[in-house]
């Protein structure tokens, strides 16, 4: 009995020691970490343990955990996601954790830069988002840089982020994209349904002549729920003159433009319904890497069938060349079908580059497409100015066609190029009279064969095939050139950064080659 009681004793005095160093050691981790130098102790040592495939650098920092600090650069990467930061900053309230409450009071950032390179997969459903604590966490971005095609810069990114009650809030209290400035709130249920009420308002300043702009005020809701398969969603979105614009110039060539939709965020076709119109449209005001335009006219997608149906009716005052930061378009029309993954142009004209194009038939990703399906296209092309599509092409209005079928999951294609009829004579090639270009060929999995390619001139003309990766912009394959007192042939990979080729050359008469090459386009005389 007295050796029971004298080990209850030794247990009661054991458990006594762990509580004590525990919060010794407790106590001693909370001094630590509001010591300067232990933020970038704890960011060292968190490095390995990082999931696989992840990986974590910092650079410059300063401040404790406690107290907050500063990491002057932060890059982290995840299978094909690189995210970078500079100057961020942050202090919190670590006492509010005993209330199941994590607070930041600052989280400021100077520059965020997202490059996201993992391949494309089909949207699914979200999960459920519960947190195990209430969270507030305000935050300033000066400035955000989305990486990709079509690089998107924002600017003066400020708000406030907050968890509470199994709903996420968002109260966005500046956004600065191309030429407009925006605010608004967002509400997500953190459970199924998951319902979604999201508020944007803003101003956009918008040109009407060289030394004239008007402020518009664009406005869109977004409601309705994101769980499920069966999620759906209502669009409205609104663009119109701002009552402080005077005159009846800046209201008649204001832009203006309505779009409303039922979208379905996780279906092949998101679209179920929607229906938009629009006045003096500048796509370069609204986004910045798109062109400027002055778009007037309207669209409707409707259900039909199985499928959906697509309907429009454009016509743009500012066409351009591509190369000017403008879009080539003067009027398009066209009815479309979609049903089963596939594109039924029913009919589709376009006023384009001084020229016609007209396009008819049934059109599919590659991938999907089987020889017996139907799968096929005609694009016609009539006195279309290549110099009116890009300023550094020659201005020789050309007609041609190029017609499409499926053949075992590929596109077999064969284009045919011609000047136009009555072309006058100073519309030729400085003196380089284009005769005929074809090419023949297949397109699937990303690229384009050119089984059979060839340019004739008056005086030259270059055949051959070629392999053309569209997504790294390469190429290989073989080219003859037969021109005035020249042969050549070029064999080999051509790349935008490297390439691997063989050029062979006989020149018969230099002073016939000299005097040729003085009449090519973008070749000093």
């Amino acid at each position: 009995m007295q050796l029971l009681r004298r080990f209850a004793f030794v247990l009661v005095w054991l458990l006594e020691l762990l509580l004590v160093a525990s919060g010794a050691l407790l106590l001693a981790a909370w001094f630590w970490s509001g010591t300067d130098g232990s933020l970038a102790t704890a960011l060292r040592q968190a490095q390995p343990y990082l999931p696989a495939g992840q990986s974590l650098q910092v650079q410059q920092v300063s401040g404790s955990i406690r107290g907050g600090g500063r990491i002057g650069t932060l890059h982290w990467q995840s299978d094909g996601l690189d995210v970078q930061l500079r100057e961020l900053r942050f202090a919190w309230q670590p006492l509010d954790l005993l209330q199941r409450r994590l607070r930041f009071t600052t989280l400021s950032i100077a520059d965020v830069q997202v490059d996201d390179q993992r391949p494309a997969s089909a949207p699914q459903p979200p999960p459920e988002v519960v947190l195990p604590l209430q969270l507030e966490l305000p935050f300033s971005v000066a400035r955000l840089r989305l990486l990709g095609t079509t690089p998107v810069e924002v600017t003066d990114l400020d708000g406030t982020y907050r968890y509470a009650d199994d709903r996420h809030q968002l109260q966005l209290d500046s956004l600065a994209v191309a030429q407009g400035r925006y605010a608004g709130r967002l509400s997500l249920q953190a459970r199924a349904p998951m319902t979604l009420d999201l508020l944007l308002q803003g101003t956009v300043s918008a040109p009407i002549a060289e030394d004239r702009s008007v402020a518009l005020e664009a406005s869109a809701t977004l409601r309705g729920t994101l769980a499920g398969t069966d999620a759906r969603l209502d669009l409205l979105a609104q663009l119109q003159p701002g009552p402080g614009n005077a005159g009846a110039l800046a209201q008649a060539s204001a832009m203006r433009a309505t779009v409303s939709a039922h979208i379905s965020p996780w279906a092949t076709q998101p679209v179920v319904r929607a229906q938009s119109s629009f006045n003096h449209l500048d796509l370069a005001a609204l986004w910045p890497s798109a062109p400027r335009t002055l778009l007037t006219g309207n669209a409707w997608v409707r259900p039909v069938g199985q499928g959906w149906l697509v309907d429009f009716n454009l016509f743009n005052r500012a066409a351009g060349p591509w190369d000017k930061g403008q879009l080539p378009l003067d009027i398009a029309k066209g009815l479309v079908e979609l049903a089963a993954d596939q594109w039924s142009v029913q009919s589709l004209n376009a006023e384009m580059a001084g020229g016609r194009i007209r396009l008819q038939g049934k059109l599919a990703d590659p991938a999907q497409v089987r020889a017996d399906d139907g799968w096929q296209g005609l694009l016609q092309l009539q006195g279309i100015n290549p110099a009116l599509l890009h300023s550094r092409l020659e201005a020789v209005p050309l007609d041609g066609t190029l017609k499409a079928r499926a053949q075992d999951k590929t596109v077999v294609f064969d284009l045919a190029l011609q000047p136009a009829a009555g072309q006058p004579r100073a519309s030729a090639l400085r003196g380089v009279r284009l005769r005929d270009a074809t090419a023949s060929g297949r397109w699937a999995d990303g690229w384009v064969r050119l089984d059979q390619l060839q340019l004739r001139t008056a005086q030259a003309s270059i055949d051959g095939k070629l392999d053309v990766q569209l997504s790294r912009q390469s190429a290989s394959g073989q080219l003859q050139l037969v021109a005035p007192g020249l042969r050549a042939r070029l064999s080999g990979q051509f790349g935008a950064s490297a390439g691997d080729g063989e050029l062979t050359a006989s020149v018969t008469d230099a002073a016939a080659t000299r005097r040729w090459l003085a009449r090519l386009p973008l070749v000093p005389a």
